[in-house]
């Protein structure tokens, strides 16, 4: 394979402090456009729900089952019990409720224990080594051909080091549950090792057709098909110089190439562009069988609970004992 040394990397070409002041106007204006993106999502999936017959009861267990989903293809009856209490101790038991507090979710997880978000001391040194260890795994696992003759010190990208020092993380909240877009995973001290990939794993992608592959690492996996790997490449069919790239395998009408992370997040925040609405609309009616069979199926048990000889009063129900705040509502 003919190779070239140039790697090209625009964010590395920034100063220390404008790289970081440039990865904080990055995830700031992200945070700005997915946040809204999020209420829009929220509040759509919650109409439907409400569009449909029955309670608020009702629609608090075809919500749980709803955001409980694991699976494209996978349902299940996840009813709503007695109430979720946050880990902040607010607790959530209607849907205005859930409509206000999950609608200010923003995607990004920040690093934890400090006033502004961004690595102390201790943890900037062991992301050093993370990185550190990272890049040699991706080098291990890289084309040995060209690597044998690239003749100058290579490094990862710059802008995904530079998003580490600010966020442990960056997530899409998938409240439409149809894609399953994976998250940009933290960093995982354990696990550095297994994220690198050889270029006939990533020349197996469906979306890295049409590319030269010599390098890559996943940065995001949901376990459901779906991945986000950051690739060393270039077109095919073009001479032009090596860049690091993010593709995302996923089960999408198109696959996406980003040549920035910024490209990447403003993707990201723009659901409303590639939801599948149709699936949505889909997935609540099934919802609503679901929970409606259900709920009827346990009312009719505790009817015939309650008047049975001897059997409990209303009031002595096993519901009226259930305490508020019994689970944890993550997703």
């Amino acid at each position: 394979m003919s190779t070239s040394a140039n790697i090209v990397d625009e964010f590395r070409q920034l100063a220390s402090p404008e790289g970081s002041e440039r990865m904080s106007y990055i995830l700031s204006e992200f945070q700005e456009r997915i946040s809204k993106t999020n209420r829009l999502v929220l509040d759509r999936v919650l109409d439907m729900i409400e569009a449909t017959d029955g309670d608020e009861s009702l629609h608090l267990d075809m919500l749980s089952s709803h955001m409980s989903r694991c699976d494209p293809t996978h349902m299940e009856y996840f009813p709503w019990k007695n109430g979720y209490a946050l880990f902040d101790g607010t607790y959530i038991n209607s849907m205005d409720d859930y409509r206000y507090w999950y609608s200010t979710q923003d995607g990004l997880w920040s690093h934890p224990n400090t006033p502004d978000g961004l690595l102390d001391r201790e943890h900037e040194k062991a992301l050093q080594q993370f990185l550190e260890r990272l890049q040699l795994a991706v080098e291990d696992n890289a084309d040995e051909t060209w690597f044998g003759d690239t003749s100058t010190f290579w490094e990862l990208p710059a802008e995904y080091c530079e998003l580490l020092r600010h966020v442990r993380a960056i997530g899409y909240e998938n409240w439409d549950k149809q894609m399953f877009v994976p998250d940009i995973n933290g960093v995982d001290l354990n696990n550095v090792e297994n994220l690198a990939l050889t270029p006939e794993e990533l020349s197996d992608l469906t979306c890295t057709d049409g590319f030269d592959v010599v390098a890559g690492w996943t940065v995001g996996d949901n376990e459901n098909g779906s991945c986000i790997f950051y690739i060393l490449s270039r077109h095919s069919d073009q001479e032009e110089p090596w860049r690091w790239r993010i593709f995302v395998e996923a089960n999408f009408p198109t696959n996406k190439i980003f040549d920035t992370l910024e490209e990447f997040l403003s993707w990201l925040s723009s659901a409303d562009d590639w939801i599948d609405w149709e699936g949505v609309e889909t997935s609540i009616a099934e919802l609503h069988i679901l929970c409606s069979s259900h709920g009827a199926q346990q009312q009719q048990a505790s009817d015939q609970l309650i008047n049975q000889p001897g059997g409990l009063g209303p009031m002595d129900s096993p519901q009226a004992y259930m305490s508020p705040g019994s689970s944890i509502l993550a997703n």
